[in-house]
Parts: C-alpha cells; structure tokens; sequence
C-alpha cells in the first residue's frame, strides 16, 4: 500500500516563548497550520508543544504495543490538553463505513477500531496526569469565520 503524501507547511512561532520544540515546526496539514498560528497568537495560551508526547496503545489490527503521536500539547493557566487535529469523520468514529465497495469498508472500519484504541489510550493517559485529551475537528476550528 501506497503511504499517503501530506502537504507539509512549515510554521514558524512569532511568540517562540510560549513554543516549546523544534523549529520551524512541519505541519502535516492546513487545519494543524491553522491551529499551531491560533495557538501562537492566543494570549490565554502560556505553553504549547507540537507532537512532542509519545502514548502507548495497544494496537487491534497488529495485536502488538504501538505509539500514538497526538499532534499538540498546550498548557492555558487552569489547564493542560492534548489535542488531535482531524476532520469531522475522525471525531464520529463511532459510526461504521457506508461505503459500497468491501476493501474500502474494511480499511475504515480497522482505522475506526485503531483510532478508538489511540484515543482512549489517550483519555487515560491525560486523566491519569490530571490533563485533557481533545479531538478538535474542522466544523470547531472554523465555526466563528
């Protein structure tokens, strides 16, 4: 299988105070751009990180231990969350595939499966530091344009 090309943008932080990693930062899409430049320029944000946590989760399809790289971490004064970055789909994994063809269904049924493993790896992890894990889609990020 073909592994999927990502446009990458670099980004690099105005307020670098407040960014904690590697510079310039690689994106993989327009929606982390977007979200990595809110971050940077929103005052109530003290501290934030992208794809700087590893989670270990264990993965259905491979039955074997995995890493989940969730894309940001952020620090505001009264809290602490992990943030993926994703489209809508990603946050309704609960629904299965409706698509007609097997190979396609199968293939996002799994990545359901895989993607509910990642994330309540990732709800525990946080709850076990006190933080919080959120998925924020683009219908969040993009609701007050």
């Amino acid at each position: 299988m073909k592994r999927k090309k990502y446009l990458q943008q670099l980004y690099y932080p105005h307020n670098r105070n407040k960014y904690t990693g590697k510079i310039p930062i690689r994106t993989r899409s327009s929606w982390e751009f977007k979200f990595a430049q809110f971050l940077d320029a929103n005052p109530k944000i003290l501290e934030w990180s992208f794809e700087s946590l590893w989670i270990t989760y264990y993965h259905p399809g491979k039955k074997r231990p995995a890493k989940y790289l969730p894309d940001f971490w952020v620090r505001t004064a009264n809290d602490i969350f992990v943030i993926e970055i994703g489209n809508h789909s990603l946050k309704t994994i609960r629904s299965p595939s409706r698509s007609k063809n097997a190979k396609t269904r199968a293939y996002a049924n799994m990545m359901r499966i895989v993607n509910e493993a990642k994330f309540q790896a990732a709800e525990e992890y946080c709850s076990s530091k006190g933080w919080k894990f959120k998925v924020v889609t683009e219908k969040q990020m993009f609701q007050y344009e």
